[in-house]
């Protein structure tokens, strides 16, 4: 996986995420939890 050069903030992370929840609604809630599952991932990667 490639290291993300530019990154946006936890707090704009959270909002996208938040919208596409309100706007896909329950559906994506699998989507949701990979999508976080690889936020966490970049974020330990970015430590480096």
């Amino acid at each position: 996986m490639k290291k993300l050069d530019i990154s946006p903030s936890a707090k704009n992370f959270m909002e996208a995420a938040d919208i596409a929840l309100i706007v896909g609604g329950s559906i994506i809630i699998p989507h949701l939890r990979r999508m976080f599952k690889e936020w966490d991932l970049l974020q330990e990667g970015s430590d480096e």
